[in-house]
């Protein structure tokens, strides 16, 4: 249900190539673009890992496959009222 929100959220802020969220199990359950019906697994990934600690995280600036544009990702944990850690929010940011 929250796909529809990032799309408006990423159409507002076109820096942003993609934003998704991400389970605490790793699984990316939202995303401003299709999802295959295959959940995507992301618990591998350093900036996931960080996130899902508490920490807010920066890739190092890198080349998309998808787009070929020179993007870092941005991870952040999505906490509850209480502090609770229950997923991640992760957007690739163009930065040319």
């Amino acid at each position: 249900k929250a796909s529809p929100s990032l799309q408006k959220v990423q159409q507002k802020n076109t820096q942003f190539e993609n934003i998704g969220l991400i389970e605490k199990s790793g699984l990316m359950v939202a995303a401003n673009i299709d999802l295959p019906d295959v959940p995507l697994e992301y618990g591998h990934r350093p900036y996931f890992i960080e996130a899902v600690a508490g920490r807010e995280f920066v890739t190092e600036p890198y080349i998309s496959s998808a787009s070929y544009h020179y993007c870092v990702s941005l991870a952040v944990p999505i906490k509850t009222g209480t502090g609770d850690i229950i997923g991640v929010l992760v957007g690739d940011l163009s930065i040319e």
